[in-house]
């Protein structure tokens, strides 16, 4: 694996085990679920469009917010090396 790589995917497993990241990811998650909750409970009569689109626009950002937070996993889990090219030898046996 190249030093960039290298360099990329330490700093990003430092990342998702410090205790800043890991709090914000808790904050998070818990601000996004009382929001959904709430908005699903005044978007519970269907005739409320305004609350619907409200709710809608509530999920829009849940899922912007999350595809951040899944970002450095994400990441990591196409730099690691995967156990075939652990264990493969150099002529390929």
């Amino acid at each position: 694996m190249s030093a960039p790589n290298t360099s990329v995917r330490d700093d990003l497993e430092d990342l998702v085990k410090h205790p800043g990241w890991l709090r914000l990811k808790a904050w998070a998650k818990s601000e996004w679920e009382d929001r959904i909750i709430a908005h699903s409970m005044a978007a519970a009569d269907a005739d409320d469009t305004a609350a619907l689109a409200r709710l809608r626009q509530i999920m829009a950002g849940h899922r912007t917010a999350q595809l951040i937070l899944d970002w450095p996993e994400s990441e990591l889990k196409k730099l690691r090396p995967t156990p075939a090219a652990l264990t493969q030898s150099r002529t390929g046996y």
